[in-house]
């Protein structure tokens, strides 16, 4: 940092950050004044305090996770649920031995853990079940099956893990340091595996997650005395009878999760169920046009949506777009409770960790190699919520990251550089906006 610079910051951590202008706040922290662009406005008035490149479009990362949000809401309501079905087909004689096959069905709940196919196959005790004359059927043909979200990030990230009708825990096993078993069992070696470290815990991203989630059906089935055949993938055979259906939470809860925690196979299987479509790209496209078409006088030149997470650089949002879309979400769901909330819930629960900024922030921040965004309301103590909205973005280092398949050792200090300082500026920008007067 130079000379400059840190006599800078040195001022500034000494003078209350309101003393600080806006670009002394961005040069204190390591950035050239036109890599930030940011917009503060009243949620009330729509009055604009504050707007410093505000129409330029950059990588907007996980905070177009809001455009999924909206979208998911709009076309399924908030109170939907999705089942997770078991069926059967023929007759169970007095030995325990059905004389047909046994279906599990997925029906796109992204939050099905373990408990939930465990409750399944305890029904499956419970209506008399031992063996299995015909087949254990996989049936997750409702949705597309992706081995990742972007095959352009890590296969190793557990945020890359592989989405479909049928999901278990985020797609992710726990595997053991030392690597001799995962939790739960994952019989797939996909690429991730030889990349991970051997000699601590890691989780591990599941590639084919429909097939992972009915081996580990037929492992806790088992478990209660019952044996299934090997899984084969197929439809539900027509006729064939419910025996038991896990529902999962409503469809405001699950969003939340996936705002709270940023989750990316939430975000995508939500999409994906919303839309109907066959592929990531087609369904962002028809959510991107849905957001679009209910805001008509917003400019939409340069804005992208590649997926529904935001995992792409190739996904891009100025921030006076995404201050719409906020405004949307807000007028349409009461967005924001969904966020995560300064000192307390998800992404900000260790953030803002002061008496005068607890719960005065509640915002979606976002993430990519040499770009940062946060998006979200400030609550200062006097004219109500405010909306704001910054990106933060090294173009030279994100075309550079763009140009290698894996950073080298240099690329990857400056990312994390980069990540820290776009961190810290970011609170440091929005605890200003929060005290900006009106």
């Amino acid at each position: 940092m130079r000379p400059f610079a840190l006599i800078l910051v040195g001022f500034l951590l000494a003078a209350p950050v309101r003393a600080a202008t806006l670009e002394e706040l961005i040069l204190a922290h390591g950035f050239a004044p036109d890599a930030v662009g940011i917009v503060v406005e009243e949620a009330g008035t729509g009055r604009r305090l504050v707007a410093h490149r505000a129409d330029r479009p950059g990588p907007a990362a996980s905070t177009l996770k809001l455009v999924t949000a909206i979208g998911v809401l709009d076309a399924l309501g908030p109170e939907h649920r999705f089942a997770t079905r078991l069926l059967v087909t023929g007759e169970v004689d007095a030995a325990g031995r059905l004389a047909g096959d046994v279906v599990l069905e997925g029906g796109g709940d992204p939050l099905l853990d373990v408990d939930g196919l465990m409750a399944l196959a305890w029904e499956l005790r419970r209506a008399g079940i031992e063996t299995v004359d015909g087949r254990f059927i996989l049936d997750d043909e409702s949705l597309p099956r992706l081995p990742v979200v972007n095959p352009e990030q890590p296969v190793e990230a557990g945020y890359n893990a592989g989405i479909g009708a049928l999901s278990l825990a985020f797609n992710r096993v726990r595997r053991a340091a030392g690597g001799g078993y995962t939790v739960p069992i994952l019989r797939e070696r996909g690429p991730a595996w030889g990349r991970l470290p051997m000699g601590q815990t890691a989780s591990v991203p599941v590639q084919d997650a429909g097939l992972h989630a009915a081996l580990v059906f037929r492992d806790l089935a088992r478990s209660l005395g019952i044996v299934l055949p090997e899984p084969v993938r197929a439809a539900a055979p027509a006729g064939a009878a419910l025996v038991a259906a896990v529902e999962s939470r409503t469809l405001r809860d699950i969003v939340q999760a996936m705002l709270l925690y940023s989750n990316n196979q939430i975000a995508e299987i939500l999409g994906l169920g919303a839309t109907g479509a066959k592929t990531l790209a087609g369904s962002a496209g028809m959510l991107a046009a849905h957001v679009q078409g209910a805001l008509p006088a917003v400019d939409w030149q340069g804005f992208v949506l590649t997926n529904h997470s935001g995992l792409d650089p190739a996904a891009r949002a100025s921030p006076d777009q995404l201050l719409a879309i906020l405004a949307l979400a807000g007028e349409r769901h009461d967005i924001i409770s969904l966020l995560p909330a300064a000192a307390w819930s998800g992404s900000l629960e260790r953030r803002f960790d002061a008496p005068a900024t607890a719960l005065r922030v509640w915002a979606k921040t976002g993430s990519l190699d040499f770009a940062s965004a946060l998006l979200g309301y400030v609550l200062p103590d006097a004219g109500g919520p405010r909306r704001i909205a910054i990106l933060i973005v090294d173009e030279a280092g994100r075309r550079a990251r763009d140009a290698v398949e894996a950073p080298p050792p240099a690329m990857r200090r400056a990312i994390d550089d980069f990540t820290l300082r776009a961190r810290d500026l970011r609170d440091a920008l929005a605890v200003w906006a929060l005290e900006l007067p009106g």
